[in-house]
């Protein structure tokens, strides 16, 4: 589909609150998407004066309630925005203003996230076992480790890295 025209990028400003510098995880809110690493890499980040912002959305499936005890026990409600199900043109817009795709999932190994990524010019963070779909076009994690995905966050932040993801996710 077509880029958002600036008109279309004030409606969704105005409709979508997003925070500054937010890393963006799209995915149903089932416990093996992994949305409780995500937040303990934001609190060892944090620890280290690293402050990061998340965006999650997607449908409540039996696990936001974890999530959200999670996000009060670390105090991370300033570094949070869940949203629910959003349409292709709210995706797009989050898509397009965010840092980074962070994806540390068990399931795969394919999924339509990294391609919405690279379709949109947003590097990602992936899972180390499925990387046979992202080859060299993403920062791998170990999904069970959230320092190692908070290593990742960390390095997501230099520019050089993002750009070097980005054009290796538009040759892929």
């Amino acid at each position: 589909s077509p880029l958002i025209n600036s008109e279309e990028n004030k409606i969704y400003e105005k409709k979508i609150l997003l925070p500054e510098n937010y890393f963006f995880y799209p995915a149903q809110f089932w416990e093996h998407k992994n949305h409780i690493r995500i937040l303990e890499a934001i609190d060892i980040l944090k620890r280290k004066n690293i402050n990061v912002n998340f965006v999650f959305c997607g449908k409540d499936k039996s696990n936001l309630e974890n999530i959200n005890k999670k996000i009060n026990q670390l105090s991370l409600n300033n570094n949070l925005k869940i949203l629910n199900f959003l349409s292709n043109e709210e995706i797009k817009y989050v898509y397009k203003n965010a840092v980074a795709l962070v994806m540390p999932t068990y399931f795969g190994p394919t999924n339509i996230p990294p391609l919405d990524a690279w379709a949109n010019e947003l590097p990602v963070i992936y899972s180390n076992h499925l990387s046979e779909q992202t080859l060299d076009a993403a920062l791998y994690v170990d999904p069970n480790s959230s320092e190692d995905l908070a290593d990742k966050i960390e390095k997501m932040l230099k520019i050089e890295v993002r750009k070097d993801l980005i054009n290796k996710g538009n040759i892929r």
